[in-house]
């Protein structure tokens, strides 16, 4: 009893994150591309709130929630262009509102100099 009451000296230990199954995020995520989700949507999708989605991510993966996001509908875009996709379906498919702004962002990507 009397320890209980003396300050403590120790840690307290760290609480068990549960972990973000970021896969299964971004299969989602790019299955919503007709409107992308939003970063309250992402959050509540792993049972978090978007500040904590945010410190994971910069955390987990080194970008913002929606730079992540970004990057996991651009892989889809040239997964689905290497399979002979026209750009438009492909714009379409993973959320873009524009075959140019998809032609754009992927050009931002990889440049060609």
């Amino acid at each position: 009893l009397l320890e209980a009451w003396l300050p403590s000296t120790a840690e307290p230990a760290p609480r068990a994150r549960r972990a973000i199954d970021w896969d299964a995020l971004a299969r989602w995520a790019c299955r919503e591309a007709s409107a992308p989700p939003t970063l309250a949507e992402l959050a509540a999708r792993v049972h978090l709130s978007p500040a904590q989605l945010v410190a994971r991510c910069r955390a987990e993966r080194g970008l913002s929630p929606q730079a992540w996001l970004r990057a996991q509908r651009l892989m889809a875009a040239r997964a689905l262009r290497a399979q002979g996709w026209p750009v438009a379906r492909v714009s379409a498919a993973v959320g873009y509102r524009s075959p140019s702004a998809l032609t754009a962002a992927l050009r931002r990507l990889t440049p060609t100099d």
